[in-house]
């Protein structure tokens, strides 16, 4: 590469797809790995060579190693050597899987709540935690297969998502937004909430987001373009009326059409919406879980 940072992410990235697999990666679910263990600070300062390992592999290994480096005079080109002690990553990687058993089983534990955002809560996390022990263990599958048998998976990734799943039912949700131009910031709202498998339920609901919406054209002095103004102001409240989150987005948007001007307003508002909501949302629920 023409750094050693470049270098060293071709090398990684080449080793990494020795150990491709068909999982993929979310990685909001990486993030609240971390967070759920105590560990944001690592997720934050993990290394950009790093990310870009993930987003190359469709996944990151642990315990990369660079003990050679070279850089050719000549060409000023930079190369390096990535390795992985097969046993010593394993023996990592076993050790974590059982940490992350252990704090599934915890978790699983606590969902037996008669509150239903805390039994949603705690499946939400538990399947965060298992979602990284699924990644594990197909590399593991690769990396040193006789280590698997020194793990043992007490809850299966996909009960734990049928059990979330069922959780989430119980979580109803209204949404009223005013001023809502063609009711679309409202369906993207929805559209959100409902695809984290909670039910839209206006008499009933444990979530409920409300605000307005606010568009109005502006003057600049350009002629021949029109500008449009938002505001989006939206909290959502729990049922005890604690705030779960507020989002709000302003700006301006322009075009030779009015009516264009303001459907750019429109997707910007939903965009920030589909960009926000749902890491606010899971933030709430993990916070129940401190």
């Amino acid at each position: 590469g023409d750094t050693l940072q470049t270098a060293e992410t071709v090398a990684a990235g080449n080793l990494a797809r020795i150990f491709r697999t068909d999982i993929v990666v979310d990685e909001r679910l990486t993030e609240r790995y971390y967070e759920l263990i105590g560990k944001q600070n690592v997720y934050q300062e993990q290394s950009q060579l790093d990310r870009n390992i993930s987003v190359y592999t469709a996944m990151s290994l642990q315990n990369v190693q660079y003990p050679e480096r070279y850089t050719d005079k000549k060409t000023g080109r930079v190369y390096a050597l990535a390795t992985l002690n097969r046993a010593e990553t394993a023996a990592i990687y076993v050790n974590r899987l059982k940490e992350n058993d252990a704090m599934i089983v915890r978790f699983v534990q606590r969902s037996e709540s008669p509150s239903p955002a805390m039994t949603y809560a705690a499946l939400a996390a538990a399947v965060a935690i298992s979602a990284d022990s699924h990644q594990l263990r197909a590399q593991l599958d690769v990396l040193y297969p006789q280590a698997k048998s020194q793990v043992s998976t007490t809850y299966a990734h996909d009960v734990l998502q049928q059990r979330m799943a069922t959780a989430a039912k119980q979580i109803g949700v209204a949404v009223s937004i005013e001023n809502d131009p063609d009711g679309k910031v409202a369906q993207t709202i929805i559209a959100q909430l409902t695809g984290l498998g909670f039910v839209v339920a206006p008499g009933d609901a444990f979530l409920q987001v409300r605000g307005s919406v606010a568009m109005e054209e502006t003057d600049l002095g350009s002629k021949g373009t029109f500008f449009v103004r938002y505001v989006m102001k939206l909290d959502m409240v729990d049922a005890y009326g604690k705030t779960v989150a507020a989002l709000s987005e302003q700006g301006r948007e322009g075009h030779i059409s009015l009516n264009e001007a303001a459907n750019r307003c429109t997707r910007s508002m939903t965009g920030a919406v589909e960009r926000q909501l749902v890491n606010k949302v899971f933030n709430y629920f993990d916070r129940l879980l401190m």
